[in-house]
């Protein structure tokens, strides 16, 4: 792929995330600076090449899982979170946890305020599960279909069973992974991505966070939030939570 090419595909994929309208190629040469007939040959090849696809006749191009897949891997080499969002979620972070004892509830709650998708956390040891996020998952255009909202809602039922397959799956560290579309590790939700990481707390007990949602979720964001939050966890974020859950004065 070409430089220029890159740079298109990123284009597609940042204004399809924002506006759920496929993007056409008056747009991108707008915002390239180069003509719409240069635009259109570059999208053919990326066309050809199956990174992009054209959902319906005279419609603009949307990613496909190949696209995503493409833009993913190059955002799993820069996930680092702003500073001042690290501050807020630690901030946020000593707000819930005087208001749940439970980590896993803690931890989606935590994720939810800061992503628009669907939250799932599970401490494993304590055979502990919570969810958060399901009102802002349905406002997005993709789950306007009953059915559609029906393979959500089995998904988020099937959670302990994607923490079972993710765990066998060999793991680096706190490596966040994520699954687009057909790679998913349910198949009812094709039409999703999921970005998930293990964590370990320091008391030893381990806990995967999850976020799931459309493909056209904000990857960068979410791979950021999902990373850090495990990093802070297993690092004395959740040694805090716990020295207050345990302390009598909260008791």
């Amino acid at each position: 792929m070409t430089s220029r090419q890159e740079k298109i595909l990123k284009l597609i994929i940042s204004e399809y995330v924002k506006t759920a309208i496929p993007v056409g190629s008056n747009l991108l040469a707008q915002k390239l600076a180069c003509s719409p007939a240069t635009v259109r040959n570059e999208m053919a090849v990326l066309e050809r090449e199956e990174f992009i696809h054209q959902p319906h006749t005279s419609a603009g191009r949307v990613p496909s899982d190949k696209g995503y897949r493409h833009y993913v891997n190059l955002l799993h080499q820069e996930n680092s979170l702003p500073v001042a969002e690290q501050k807020k979620l630690q901030e946020d972070f000593l707000k819930l946890q005087a208001q749940y004892k439970k980590m896993a509830r803690v931890v989606a709650k935590l994720l939810s305020i800061h992503s628009q998708d669907v939250i799932m956390s599970s401490v494993t040891e304590e055979e502990d599960f919570a969810t958060s996020g399901m009102p802002e998952l349905f406002r997005h255009p993709e789950f306007s279909d009953t059915k559609e909202i029906a393979k959500i809602f089995e998904a988020v039922d099937k959670f302990d069973e994607i923490v079972d397959v993710y765990l066998e799956q060999p793991q680096e560290g706190n490596a966040v992974k994520t699954y687009i579309g057909k790679e998913n590790l349910i198949p009812e939700v094709q039409n999703c991505s999921l970005v998930i990481s293990e964590f370990k707390l320091p008391s030893g007990e381990r806990g995967v966070i999850a976020v799931l949602g459309p493909k056209r979720m904000k990857y960068k964001k979410n791979i950021s939030l999902v990373s850090y939050i495990a990093k802070f966890l297993g690092g004395g974020g959740a040694a805090m939570f716990l020295i207050i859950y345990y302390s009598p004065i909260f008791n």
